[in-house]
């Protein structure tokens, strides 16, 4: 399987374009595919980044970058072809300045084209993906789009942040902080500085050491780097950071770019005031500030809003620390490879797992008062429609229950769940639409569970009597550790 991803990166562009093709590149390498990067030589391009991650790279002459709505796009694309040299099963794009006329001039020469986009366009598409918190998928309404994965439960993140995520403890209340800045990899606008001027001479006391993350090819590193210097021994700058979700992990608050590290240090449940300096950052800051886990304010007003924002963010801190962890689980790579693979069923179907939401409470509701589904339930009784919607609800809200609809062709067939019991160990919940009964659904269900979840122990309890239960948690794996209970160590 051929993947070609067409994304740059630069000084004034930023790297997260290809920092998240990085993440989903891994995670398709994972399943087998090879992943060719084509990318423009600009300054601060990550080829060299990409090569380490053993991704072939083909440069294109910077001369020839694209300008929007322009013949640029056209000739972009055909440069593109040109360079991959034949055609690829999958198409990955993401760059803003890049839309439905490239799309119309590559869609021909792949099987599936998927766009990265958290800008609303429209789109010539197999798939459109966007990790922004909040979007709906119909903000895709409007262009030639076969499918859309649309949220921060999509962000494409790499897994050592959900590896992390349930090991990390923020329930006990630092006495003292410690405090992450990072305004991305390039800053080009000097925010860094800025926010260091403020961190300087505010009286936040209760803020330890204070780590600010900047790339040494950034226009103005040699200028921190001197500051820094200056400063008190609580300052550290890192020039490079190989384990950055490690640092996170280790830091109780951020100051930080509604950029894609927005996404990492929700996952790791860390509080952040977020800086938006770009258009493209604005829907994400009102987003996450709307959802009470950061706070926006602007380049403007940091010499009097910034040490309010931490405060405000200290005095709440765990309410911070809950509000971050529901808007991720760092699982979007997976859930989206899933989507561009799905399963198969027997009768030639696509299945996969969709992240459930508010608009599938009422079918869940109708097939809780099915005596099929009720006959193998822990409780028998109907559930009434207020309690279900509430419980349903509690549970979309619980950042570690993991709730998802088992999707056929794109109808949803049944649900799967998954409910933490202790940090690392889930029992999981599953049962089909009575019509579709017989299929092999479930085991498919259970398989992609597995996949998705592979840092987990998964426990089941089967009740007496229900010997199709039985067969399937055998079938998926599952070891028997009583006669009821069945048991799925983690595989990584």
């Amino acid at each position: 399987m051929r993947v070609a991803f067409r994304a740059d990166a630069s000084i004034e562009i930023g790297a997260g374009h290809v920092m998240r093709c990085l993440a989903l590149a891994d995670a398709l390498a994972a399943r087998g595919a090879d992943c060719h990067f084509l990318c423009r030589e600009l300054p601060g391009h990550l080829c060299d980044r990409i090569e380490a991650r053993n991704f072939a790279v083909s440069q294109l002459p910077a001369a020839g970058a694209a300008g929007a709505g322009s013949p640029g796009a056209v000739d972009d694309a055909a440069e593109f072809l040109a360079a991959l040299s034949g055609p690829a099963d999958i198409v990955v794009v993401d760059h803003y300045e890049l839309g439905p006329e490239w799309e119309k001039a590559v869609t021909g020469h792949c099987s599936q084209l998927i766009v990265i986009d958290d800008l609303c366009r429209q789109h010539i598409a197999s798939l459109v993906i966007d990790q922004t918190l909040g979007r709906p998928a119909s903000a895709y309404s409007h262009g030639q789009v076969a499918g859309v994965l649309a949220g921060s439960e999509y962000a494409l993140l790499q897994p050592v942040y959900y590896r992390l995520r349930e090991q990390l403890d923020r329930s006990v209340v630092p006495q003292e902080h410690r405090l992450l800045v990072s305004m991305g990899g390039y800053d080009a606008l000097n925010v860094t500085a800025s926010v260091l001027e403020v961190l300087a001479t505010s009286a936040c006391d209760w803020i330890g050491r204070i780590d600010l993350v900047l790339s040494a090819a950034a226009p103005h590193f040699a200028s921190i780097q001197k500051r820094v210097s200056e400063l008190d021994g609580r300052f550290v700058l890192h020039d490079f950071v190989e384990d950055m979700a490690g640092l996170m992990s280790r830091c109780t608050l951020a100051i930080g770019a509604p950029g894609s590290t927005t996404w990492e240090r929700a996952v790791l449940g860390l509080p952040s005031v977020l800086v938006p300096f770009a258009a493209n950052q604005a829907d994400v800051a009102v987003a996450m500030q709307d959802a009470h886990a950061a706070i926006a304010i602007g380049r403007e007003a940091l010499d009097t809003g910034l040490p309010t924002a931490l405060n405000r963010l200290r005095s709440h801190w765990p309410d911070y620390v809950h509000a971050n962890l529901a808007v991720s689980a760092g699982l979007g790579c997976r859930r989206v490879v899933q989507r561009i693979l799905p399963a198969l069923s027997r009768d030639g179907c696509s299945i996969w797992l969709a992240v459930a939401g508010e608009a599938d409470i009422a079918q869940v509701y109708r097939w809780q008062q099915m005596p099929e589904i009720r006959r193998h339930a822990r409780n028998p009784q109907v559930p009434d429609r207020d309690g279900h919607y509430s419980w349903m609800r509690a549970r979309l809200r619980d950042p570690f229950c993991y709730f998802y609809m088992i999707c056929k062709s794109g109808e949803p067939a049944g649900v799967v769940r998954l409910d933490r019991q202790l940090p690392g160990e889930y029992e999981v919940s599953i049962y089909l639409a009575p019509a579709l009964h017989g299929q092999g659904l479930g085991l498919i269900a259970l398989n992609l569970l597995g996949e998705l979840h592979q840092e987990l122990t998964i426990h089941a309890t089967v009740l007496p009597g229900n010997a199709a239960s039985l067969r399937l948690f055998a079938a998926a794996g599952y070891q028997r550790a009583s006669d009821t209970e069945f048991v799925l160590p983690r595989r990584q």
